[in-house]
């Protein structure tokens, strides 16, 4: 093939520049074995591509972690039986109910209601121990309305056992078998509030008799941590993690 020349002279031909034919001829020598090569080279970056994309998107230990355990609150009864019915059903969830019912026969039973009234009677007849130490305590100290008022707050509805003694001035080793008496009433009482006394009587029974952990909490957040630290240690599935919701409402995770 020929060009023109530029300028006056167009009708004049010239040839193409050896230069340019070398760069055409080697474009054009292309032989199979370099195809394949190339083809070879593009799968493998393609695959590396691929492996790199999936490492990224493999989740984490942590999130296997959080898929495992069931952090979410559920609810329970708010007639006043919140703290029971939270047991109740925490232990049903983890099926642990038989294990319970083995190590305390006498709670045995078919409902959620039966299981609440007997937990209440159960725990009001194994609080004597705890009630006569803070009898003891009561009648040695000269209780004021301030301090009252502190004791009042984390026994529950029993404080109006107390106030009915302290208003009285009952609190002496002659009145001590009617204190107990009227605080068991109370505890046997449907939809009536339990506070710290009655929550830790029970908490002694279950941890150290029954080989099940019971674990309160009044923050989310240290609930949350001690549960994944307690799933590393492989003490989730026997243990009952309760929560008490601003200090009026008991439910379990």
């Amino acid at each position: 093939m020929t060009r023109l020349r530029k300028g006056k002279d167009r009708n004049i031909r010239l040839p193409k520049s050896k230069s340019r034919r070398r760069t055409r001829t080697k474009s054009r020598r292309r032989t199979p074995k370099s195809r394949t090569r190339r083809r070879t080279r593009r799968r493998t970056r393609r695959r590396t591509r691929t492996k790199s994309r999936t490492r990224r998107r493999t989740p984490s230990t942590k999130s296997k972690v959080k898929r495992k355990i069931n952090l979410k609150i559920k609810e329970t009864l708010d007639d006043g039986n919140c703290f029971f019915s939270s047991i109740f059903r925490s232990l049903q969830e983890k099926d642990l109910l038989n294990k319970f019912y083995d190590c305390c026969p006498k709670l045995k039973s078919n409902s959620e209601e039966s299981f609440m009234k007997k937990l209440r009677a159960f725990i009001a007849e194994n609080i004597v121990e705890s009630i006569s130490e803070m009898f003891t305590n009561f009648s040695d100290l000269d209780l004021d309305e301030e301090t009252f008022l502190e004791i009042s707050e984390s026994v529950g509805d029993i404080s109006e056992v107390l106030a009915r003694f302290f208003n009285k001035n009952k609190f002496q080793a002659k009145y001590k078998d009617q204190f107990i008496k009227a605080i068991q009433k109370s505890i046997k009482t449907d939809q009536n509030w339990v506070g710290e006394l009655e929550v830790l009587s029970f908490q002694n029974i279950i941890n150290n008799n029954c080989g099940i952990k019971l674990k309160t909490f009044n923050s989310h957040k240290n609930a949350i941590s001690d549960i994944r630290n307690d799933n590393k240690n492989k003490k989730y599935r026997n243990t009952l993690y309760l929560l008490n919701l601003d200090c009026t409402h008991w439910v379990y995770i």
